[in-house]
């Protein structure tokens, strides 16, 4: 499975109208940066697109944010997984699939393929209790303060790739 990462996007109402581009800021580079992935998959051959939360900045959105989002995300051809962020889990963002059914939001802890595993934020305690996942490559919407790398070592996780080459 080829897939195109995108995380923390942040569509927001409030934001600095730019005169040149005759859009906010808030919704201009928020939609570059999703046609950008969406670009990138089809030149990559991918089969998806996964967003790793945070689609919106604010569950309060304008009608004029819903109307960007939509008229963007109805003409997704490829198959888009959004993992619910702690901004989206209660937004229109799970709406999604209702207009076009390429899209996919996971709101449930929910495996993606045998060796993918899909956890919202809402769900981000059940993942330390959760020995199904702990072999598997996990798609998610948090912050990880450490990462054990081996049975003695653990590596904080704004570790540089320097650090990382001790330890592999």
């Amino acid at each position: 499975m080829r897939s195109v990462l995108i995380s923390d996007i942040h569509f927001m109402n409030k934001s600095k109208f730019n005169p040149v581009m005759n859009e906010y800021d808030g919704i201009l580079f928020p939609l570059l940066n999703l046609q950008l992935a969406y670009e990138t998959a089809k030149k990559e051959n991918c089969d998806s697109v996964i967003i790793l939360g945070d689609v919106i900045d604010k569950s309060n959105v304008s009608s004029y944010l819903v109307h960007n989002l939509i008229s963007f995300f109805k003409d997704v051809d490829i198959e888009t997984v959004i993992i619910l962020g702690n901004h989206d889990t209660y937004s229109f963002v799970t709406l999604l699939p209702d207009i076009n059914s390429n899209i996919r939001v996971v709101s449930k802890t929910e495996f993606l393929t045998n060796d993918i595993v899909c956890v919202p934020y809402s769900e981000r305690k059940d993942i330390v209790a959760n020995e199904m996942i702990y072999d598997k490559i996990l798609l998610t919407h948090i912050g990880i303060s450490e990462c054990k790398v081996n049975e003695s070592k653990k590596i904080p996780a704004d570790f540089s790739l320097q650090y990382l080459r001790k330890y592999v």
